[in-house]
């Protein structure tokens, strides 16, 4: 009877290791559960296998000194952002930053930088249609900070103020009165900076009420373009003024875009999936991305006779008399794209719209 009882007790006391062992989390559910409660976690699962190596927020080919994030964190800042979350925000800033922090310092610089940002109130110079828009902002100038230095020197780079015109132009900002004291407030600084530094004698004043430009009337094709994120905007317009809207959009973004952390591979399906952007098999747009290179390989790899004085007109044309079928197969491993015909114009006219805007996001360096 004893052996039974002891038995019993053995296998009672098994069966609750058992049940113990499978009521306990496993090592994965654990990491998950982890980072749904941890942000920076969560956000370093979803971009696993695209960035460095050694500095995982960072771009995998680029020198890690040069601070180019992997992909857009920008829609990332703008959650934590709604969430009064600046300390996720500042961890992941200070995260780009670890391989270049600066001479003799710390990232921790930036945190400075996100909690001015994040408490910067646009709506007193700036109105959009979109109440969102307000916080893209705000991202836009946290990822521009890593720049270092003040929002004010931010005019001296060209590029990044577009990228802010390309990215919200789309918003329709309506600008306030509030706009002339930045504009007084932007040439006292010229003109201060001009007495010590040549570079800033000859940046121009900003003229008054150059925030007076109209805005193109298709408010069907803005909605369309706030529905994509600020880097698949950016991707588009720059796309239409660079290349007119034709050719490959996967060799179609600048440095400095790559530097905010757009990912062309990611943009170009989101205008793709959009309809923004639409497949063709047009040749003239192969002979658009082909630079003269490309085209006297391809004249030799197929065994077209040429000469390499031909411009590149000639050196195409030849090769659609004696190889249209490597034309017709280059289409399809370029992925080339023309703009939707049924949105063409009003994409077109956004662009120039969106060049115009970009003194004027110039002065919101100001505020």
């Amino acid at each position: 009877m004893l052996k039974i009882f002891k038995k019993l007790f053995i296998r009672q006391e098994n069966s609750q290791k058992i049940s113990a062992e499978k009521s306990k989390p496993s090592s994965h559910s654990i990491a998950t559960s982890f980072a749904r409660q941890n942000p920076i976690s969560e956000l370093r699962i979803k971009i696993e296998g695209f960035g460095h190596p050694d500095f995982p927020f960072l771009h995998k080919t680029y020198s890690p000194s040069s601070r180019i994030p992997c992909t857009d964190y920008t829609p990332f800042i703008i959650e934590r952002l709604r969430s009064s979350d600046l300390k996720t925000i500042s961890h992941l800033m200070q995260s780009i930053l670890l391989a270049n922090p600066g001479l003799g310092t710390g990232p921790e610089w930036i945190n400075d930088i996100v909690r001015e940002v994040a408490q910067i109130k646009f709506g007193d110079y700036v109105m959009f249609d979109d109440s969102n828009a307000e916080l893209e902002l705000k991202a836009l100038f946290i990822i521009a900070g890593k720049e270092g230095g003040g929002r004010e020197f931010l005019i001296a780079k060209g590029d990044i103020p577009h990228l802010f015109s390309l990215a919200l132009s789309s918003q329709r900002p309506k600008w306030l009165e509030s706009m002339n004291s930045l504009q007084k407030k932007a040439n006292a600084f010229i003109r201060k900076m001009s007495k010590d530094v040549p570079f800033w004698e000859e940046y121009p004043l900003f003229e008054a009420k150059c925030w007076e430009i109209e805005p193109p009337s298709d408010s069907d094709l803005m909605e369309l373009m706030r529905k994509l994120t600020m880097s698949a905007r950016i991707h588009l317009l720059y796309f239409v003024g660079a290349y007119n809207g034709t050719g490959s959009l996967l060799n179609s973004t600048s440095y400095p875009m790559r530097s905010f952390g757009i990912n062309a591979e990611e943009t170009s399906k989101e205008l793709l999936a959009a309809e923004l952007c639409i497949p063709t098999e047009d040749s003239s747009s192969l002979l658009k991305v082909w630079s003269k290179n490309n085209l006297i390989d391809a004249c030799t790899k197929s065994g077209t006779e040429f000469r390499k004085s031909w411009k590149k007109e000639k050196l195409f044309e030849a090769l659609q008399t004696n190889a249209p079928s490597l034309i017709t197969e280059s289409i399809k491993q370029e992925k080339l794209v023309k703009l939707n015909p049924q949105l063409n114009d009003g994409i077109v006219l956004l662009e120039p719209y969106s060049r115009k805007l970009q003194d004027v996001f110039k002065l919101l360096c100001f505020i």
